[in-house]
């Protein structure tokens, strides 16, 4: 977590371009903090080098590896991110190696091309990485508060079938028109996907070919699916799932689900759970075995 607190500080030098004096000697200053091992020792010694000597500093920046520098991007915005390249020369090209990808778009007014500008942004990036190069994780945040605008639905898809080959373990999509974005349906077998978070999308697939054979947390917020066997079909697909979320998940026909339907269906891994299924049925004995659990429902079978 302390390198969080390395990203602020690029935030804040971005901000103010205070290049080198500020960021160097600061960025160590906590990047020793943060480590304490033997091998950051030299920080400590090197802190003391007058502040007035631009090229010493610009040394110290230099023995940090690309490595912890790209951890320490991971937690910006890849648009912040891509600011650092004007940094030093160095820091050109490291930004596309960072495998955390984080595009947020929320602006205020219809704002002219602005639709066309983000996803000329998202494109370029991920057309600009090495295809070798692993992204670990993906998160995407696009609200607009004029309905003259729209989240780029076209574009979706195209974006998250790029990244799910590339080994993602985390997904965060967050989109403002709710059931208007349909979900891909290659999320629905990534093998290597961790996390997924999704607020706003619909989900129309055939659910008995879910395979999410790694998940472990899912979060669904203001999600339109057919019905609630749907859902159930969808949970099936995730056979270590640990931590399970769900607000305002809405369905498109009235419920025909049984509890003889679905007596013997459980989640055996699952540790957390809350769950709103408000104006459905929803199977408790799905999660009677969690050792934390938030219940919020009309009818339970």
């Amino acid at each position: 977590m302390e390198y969080k607190v390395l990203g602020r500080v690029i935030k804040r030098v971005l901000r103010v371009r205070l290049w080198p004096s500020f960021f160097s000697v600061h960025t160590l200053r906590l990047a020793s903090r943060c480590h304490g091992s033997t091998s950051f020792t030299s920080f400590h010694r090197l802190l003391s080098i007058s502040m007035a000597d631009e090229e010493e500093e610009k040394d110290i920046i230099s023995t940090l590896t690309d490595d912890i520098l790209c951890h320490i991007l991971s937690f910006l915005q890849t648009k912040q991110a891509n600011a650092t390249t004007i940094l030093s020369k160095r820091w050109k090209h490291l930004w596309l190696s960072v495998p955390t990808l984080y595009f947020k778009n929320q602006r205020k007014g219809a704002e002219k091309n602005i639709e066309f500008r983000f996803n000329d942004f998202v494109f370029s990036v991920l057309l600009s990485r090495d295809a070798a190069l692993p992204i670990k994780t993906f998160r995407l945040k696009a609200l607009y508060d004029s309905p003259e605008l729209h989240c780029p639905s076209n574009s979706i898809p195209i974006w998250l079938n790029f990244v799910v080959p590339r080994g993602v373990e985390n997904l965060h999509l967050y989109v403002d028109r709710v059931g208007s974005q349909k979900l891909p349906s290659s999320i629905l077998t990534c093998r290597t996907l961790v996390v997924l978070k999704l607020f706003g999308f619909r989900m129309d697939e055939v659910f008995s070919s879910v395979l999410l054979p790694s998940l472990k947390t899912l979060h669904l917020e203001w999600i339109r699916l057919p019905e609630l066997r749907d859902l159930m079909s969808f949970l099936k697909g995730c056979p270590i799932l640990e931590n399970l979320l769900t607000y305002y998940v809405l369905f498109d026909l009235k419920e025909s689900l049984t509890s003889e339907e679905w007596k013997s269906f459980c989640l055996n891994n699952l540790i957390q759970a809350d769950i709103d299924c408000v104006g459905s049925y929803f199977p408790l004995k799905a999660v009677h075995n969690v050792l934390s659990l938030s219940f919020e429902f009309d009818q339970v079978c």
